[in-house]
């Protein structure tokens, strides 16, 4: 493979971890309307912002880890022996140097988790204890509509830009 044909698969590879991050940050900031009244009831119950925002950080930290693992699995399974047959090369994992690789994957995936995380975390942490449990189900933000429309809108340049 050429430099210039890794570099396009990395480009490949970095779209869609983007279109991921966005297709996860819609999707928790949806279903953030059914978990404000747990929030309200984690305040009344004594916690606080930041008790609420660690929460909804290290939730999305963990997914970004079980994702990582899944697609190590899939790799390992599908991929090296897919990519074996197409550009008939040899590929041997073992001939990699396993340490750095897996230092930058943990690192990628903590930013990921970090990144992802952080505008459920503060939508989620913001909401009022008092108007979490009054209005359950039914806090909707126009900011927040915004802000999903404007990630679709992204989403689907990123898979313009893929099919092209």
């Amino acid at each position: 493979m050429t430099p210039g044909q890794i570099q396009a698969f990395l480009l490949v590879a970095l779209i869609v971890l983007i279109m991921g991050g966005i297709n996860y940050v819609n999707f928790v900031s949806a279903r953030a309307l059914s978990r404000v009244k747990e929030v309200g009831i984690r305040k009344v119950n004594g916690a606080g912002r930041a008790d609420i925002f660690r929460q909804f950080m290290g939730e999305s930290v963990v997914y970004a880890f079980l994702a990582l693992a899944a697609a190590a699995v899939l790799v390992a399974a599908l991929g090296l022996p897919v990519l074996r047959r197409l550009t008939g090369l040899s590929l041997d994992p073992g001939a990699l140097d396993i340490g750095p690789l897996a230092l930058t994957m943990i690192g990628i995936t903590l930013a990921t988790g970090l990144l992802t995380g952080i505008y459920p975390a503060l939508l989620l942490s913001s909401v009022p204890s008092s108007f979490a449990l009054k209005n359950a189900g039914r806090h909707n933000r126009p900011s927040a509509a915004r802000l999903r429309r404007l990630l679709i809108g992204v989403q689907i340049f990123g898979s313009t830009l893929l099919i092209i």
